[in-house]
């Protein structure tokens, strides 16, 4: 079957958006608006998400929260894209790992410095599920 294609952002659709994505205006981190929220909403709760790339601005510990609430990964993720302003080596990154690793059967498979920001350096990590 086709791809769906879904973008989130809390600013409004520009007029250069592909007709083939649908377009979300949210705010993540706020209560009933979480990806997981979304993907129920979405009839995709139940689904396997081929690509999750997520560059969300601060909002990565909310969605890590929901992902893993109840001690188990909430969606059945393959691929995982993620832009993070953590250092891999700080604690709280690793144990997200952790929990990527064990309760999602994520494995990283590369890491990059994405570039400097004035909040710091910038961390793009890419997760695949290889069982």
């Amino acid at each position: 079957g086709e791809a769906e294609v879904h973008t989130f952002s809390k600013e409004p659709a520009g007029n250069a958006k592909p007709r083939y994505v649908q377009y979300h205006q949210t705010t993540f981190g706020v209560p009933g608006s979480g990806l997981v929220d979304w993907a129920q909403r979405l009839g995709h709760a139940n689904s396997t998400i081929h690509l999750l790339k997520m560059d969300i601005e601060g909002a990565e510990e909310f969605v890590y929260e929901e992902l893993f609430r109840g001690n188990q990964c909430n969606l059945d993720i393959l691929h995982l894209n993620v832009e993070s302003h953590q250092s891999p080596s700080l604690p709280k990154q690793m144990e997200i790992e952790r929990q990527l690793v064990e309760l999602c059967h994520l494995e990283k498979f590369e890491q990059d410095v994405n570039h400097k920001s004035n909040t710091g350096m910038l961390f793009e990590h890419s997760y695949a599920r290889l069982d």
